[in-house]
Formats: structure tokens, C-alpha cells, sequence
């Protein structure tokens, strides 16, 4: 099985998309840190409510058979419950590996990038400026580039950063997912 890389288009799309990746990183390390503080009482709460009830406790036992309302009670709810939670741990989990590893690996590929062209990709992807807004922002820095050079810079830059950060196309697709309101 070969393993597939994203292409010049996707790069694009993933810079475009790094600061809202990195939202998305943060909110799942503050859910995967809720989720880890499980709430016993809550459970707790639901059985006792939903076999005892309104019913009267003493210390004589009831007349007549028996029935374990508690114990079944008890026993499906943990059993929903712990599966469930698991589930969704598991869920998030996968979802913030995905996340980090393409944050980490756009991170590695940009900070191989000269000073001149980050300042070119910041400026035109991340800050959303036009061409001319670019260009007079390097020009305030002492860069005089054409239009034309400055789109050559962009090219090469993000042709280094995919061929640095080799993400794959599963994972790459999985954060677009996640990256895309739906």
C-alpha cells in the first residue's frame, strides 16, 4: 500500500485553514480534559431515582417477591454510560491526533521558510491582504518585489512546506472535516 501526499492545492487550503486548526486544538484538549473528570454523583442520582422513586425507605423489607429494579437499573445504565463515554473519548482522541499532527507539521515546514517568504504567506493567507496591500507592506520593510516575484516566492514557499510537511491525504481529509462547518 503506497501512501499518498497532499498536493500544492491542498497545502493552500491547510494554510489558509492553520489558525482555525489551531482553534479546533485547543477545544479539543479543554473537552478531552472535561471528559476525563468523570461525575460519579450523576449516576448515582439517576439509579437511586429510578429505584427507589417516590416510594417510602424503611428497614422492614416488602411482602412478596422481590425484584432487582436497582441492580438491573444499575447495570444497563453503567454499561450505556461507559460505553458511550468511551466511545466519544476515543472519538476526541482521534480527532486531536489528527489535528496536532498537521498543526506540528505545518509548524516544522514554516519555520524552514526564509523571514521573507513567511512574511509573504502570513500576509496573504493569513491575513487575507490583496497583492498591492502585500507588496506595500514588504516595500515598509525594505523588500521591493514585483507582483509577479512575490507570487513566485508564495509558490516556492508552499512547495517546501508540502514537500517538509508530508501529510497524507487520509489525515488531510479528516481535518477538512473537521475544519468545515457542516
Amino acid at each position: 500500500m503506497t501512501v499518498e501526499y497532499i498536493g500544492y492545492i491542498q497545502t493552500e487550503n491547510l494554510i489558509r485553514a492553520w489558525p482555525t486548526i489551531q482553534g479546533i486544538k485547543e477545544s479539543l484538549t479543554l473537552e478531552l480534559k472535561a471528559l476525563e473528570v468523570k461525575n460519579t454523583d450523576e449516576t448515582d442520582d439517576y439509579i437511586f431515582t429510578q429505584a427507589i422513586g417516590n416510594k417510602v425507605v424503611s428497614d422492614i423489607p416488602p411482602s412478596g417477591k422481590i425484584s432487582d429494579t436497582t441492580g438491573d437499573i444499575a447495570a444497563s445504565y453503567l454499561q450505556v454510560i461507559d460505553r458511550d463515554y468511551y466511545s466519544t473519548l476515543e472519538s476526541i482522541k482521534k480527532e486531536k491526533f489528527s489535528i496536532e499532527l498537521v498543526d506540528d507539521k505545518l509548524n516544522i515546514g514554516f519555520r524552514r521558510l526564509s523571514q521573507l517568504q513567511q512574511q509573504i504567506l502570513k500576509l496573504f493567507y493569513l491575513e487575507n491582504k490583496t497583492w498591492a496591500e502585500v507588496l506595500e507592506e514588504l516595500k515598509a520593510e525594505k523588500h521591493f518585489l514585483t507582483k509577479d516575484q512575490a507570487q513566485k516566492y508564495r509558490r516556492r514557499s508552499i512547495e517546501k512546506m508540502q514537500s517538509i510537511s508530508k501529510i497524507t491525504v487520509e489525515t488531510y481529509v479528516s481535518v477538512m472535516k473537521l475544519v468545515e462547518v457542516e
